[in-house]
């Protein structure tokens, strides 16, 4: 196989193109639990970017692997990708700075853009994971 196939390879490009659209069209491009996840429920997610630790956390309780396991169906089922990045590679590593979730979205959402309190966002998409 060539390098190029590689699923580093793979997570590198994704996270690239998020940067991208990070830098010249943020209105497409979300981190956080509470954006990706109102934009998974939208319908709205071309790409899913998310770290092995937050699917497969070994400290967080099944509803919060469940929750996220379900936003990767969601997000394939609705015909975009969903790729989980390893957090020993670079490209991990800087999602993890970006709270661990990030979403290129196939249009633009500006109501949940301008939201300022991911908080209520995940009290509303996924309430399991808000800590009591």
């Amino acid at each position: 196989p060539r390098v190029a196939d590689t699923k580093a390879a793979q997570d590198v490009a994704a996270m690239a193109k998020f940067q991208r659209c990070l830098s010249h069209n943020p209105e497409r491009a979300f981190y956080g639990p509470g954006h990706v996840l109102a934009a998974v429920e939208a319908g709205a997610v071309e790409t899913l970017l998310v770290l092995d630790e937050v699917v497969r956390p070994a400290k967080a309780g099944i509803a919060a692997r469940m929750r996220w396991s379900r936003a990767v169906s969601d997000v394939e089922a609705a015909g975009g990708a969903a790729l989980v990045f390893s957090s020993c590679h670079e490209s991990g590593k800087q999602l993890a700075q970006l709270s661990g979730v990030a979403a290129v979205l196939r249009y633009p959402m500006p109501e949940l853009e301008e939201e300022d309190d991911p908080q209520r966002l995940l009290r509303e998409y996924a309430p399991e994971l808000v800590a009591s």
